[in-house]
């Protein structure tokens, strides 16, 4: 008779362990399926950002475009205008006053000739021409905010694929862990008992 008592409590003691290991399998299989869900999220989060900048991105290149077209544009006006006409660089000359017949003297008017070429030379680069040095401007700020959102690109796609990377190593870990569970659960001869939340649809789920 004290065998069969010893033996009674140690089945039930094996029993007990036995169902406190399986639902410390079950509540760590909800984990990973929370952490997994946590985990797409995210990803459904990044791959909104990453549509975003690249809105962005065609946006800049195309506001970038249009003012490299002002910008040559303007180039074109502003040396058509140093000729004869007008010379930008000095504000006390107008395109009236290029008129050489009301010129003092010779050497005004070879003075005024020789600067209007210097000044033609200093516009071919763009330096003498604040308008347009301000529009160039404009055009480099496009082109570096251009750059800068193709390196943001760049780590939003890196961060992407290091978070599905995650949730495929969580979704398989899930499948172990749920399998593990349902092992133990028929073991214990519950096999309607329960399992971890959402194990049913899990792998409808899944994309």
């Amino acid at each position: 008779a004290q065998v069969a008592e010893d033996r009674q409590r140690g089945r039930q003691r094996r029993e007990a362990l036995l169902r406190e290991v399986t639902e410390a399998v079950r509540r760590d299989a909800e984990r990973q399926q929370a952490e997994r869900r946590t985990l797409e999220a995210r990803v459904e989060e990044q791959v909104r950002a990453i549509h975003g900048l690249e809105a962005s991105g065609q946006h800049m290149l195309e506001q970038r475009s249009r003012q490299q077209a002002r910008e040559k544009r303007l180039r074109h006006v502003l040396l058509r205008a140093s000729g004869p006409s007008v010379v930008a660089s000095d504000p006390r000359v107008t395109s009236r006053s290029w008129d050489r017949s009301s010129m003092s003297s010779p050497f005004q008017q070879d003075s005024l000739m020789s600067r209007s070429a210097a000044v033609g030379s200093t516009h071919l680069a763009g330096l003498d021409f604040p308008e347009l040095q301000d529009m160039h401007t404009l055009t480099q700020q496009c082109g570096m905010r251009s750059r800068e959102i193709d390196r943001e690109l760049r780590l939003a796609y890196d961060e992407k694929d290091r978070l599905q990377a995650e949730v495929e190593r969580c979704r398989h870990a899930a499948g172990i862990t749920q399998a593990l569970h349902r092992a133990r659960v028929e073991t214990l001869g519950g096999g309607d008992q329960p399992g971890p939340a959402g194990e049913a649809c899990s792998e409808g789920g899944d994309h």
